[in-house]
């Protein structure tokens, strides 16, 4: 108890892109082609909003500006999105 009390505990809000699967989001600028990725605009467990690029899951979509997603990660680590309603 008493060394533990020495020590400073160290709490961090950094996530791994793991993370950041299975996060409804929406395509904030661009319109997310195969070949071009588009910023969607997400929020984390504690509420902090992220930014990253994606591309939609279907190869043949576009994401335009607007579109509610949903944030999955593909085995390569690539950040898709698929449309939500």
């Amino acid at each position: 108890r008493g060394f533990g009390s020495l020590c400073p505990i160290t709490n961090s809000p950094a996530l791994s892109r793991r993370a950041f699967t299975r996060r409804r989001g929406v395509i904030t600028v661009g319109t997310a082609t195969q070949d071009n990725p588009a910023q969607a605009r997400f929020t984390d467990g504690h509420g902090n909003w992220h930014y990253a690029q994606v591309v939609p899951f279907d190869a043949k979509e576009t994401l335009p500006q607007g579109t509610e997603v949903m944030i999955l990660r593909s085995r390569d680590g690539t950040l898709r999105a698929i449309r939500i309603g």
